[in-house]
């Protein structure tokens, strides 16, 4: 086999395996959530901060994952959300 012909299956293992090592765990999620909860600006480290981050946190326990070795998902009541890379989360229609 040629340089070229071997250069397309290796970029997509690394991909995948990359992928695999970089999967979002159950922390993640709960991290991904506490930040959309966050206010920005004003309110931060009040009462209505503190309620936010509360509600987040509640909201990291109520949700369900399913492991698929290169990606998860969430559901988290009707949503349902798609984890890459740790840091990408995806609300899937």
């Amino acid at each position: 086999m040629s340089k070229n012909r071997l250069a397309a299956p290796i970029a997509a293992a690394l991909a995948l395996a990359a992928l695999a090592l970089l999967n979002p765990k159950q922390a993640d999620f709960k991290a991904y959530l506490a930040s959309r909860a966050a206010p920005s600006g004003k309110g931060k480290g009040t009462l209505i901060g503190a309620l936010s981050k509360g509600v987040a946190s509640a909201a990291g326990a109520a949700y369900t994952r399913n492991d698929y070795l290169i990606c998860s998902t969430y559901r988290l009541g009707d949503a349902t959300y798609l984890g890459l890379a740790k840091r990408i989360f995806i609300k899937l229609p």
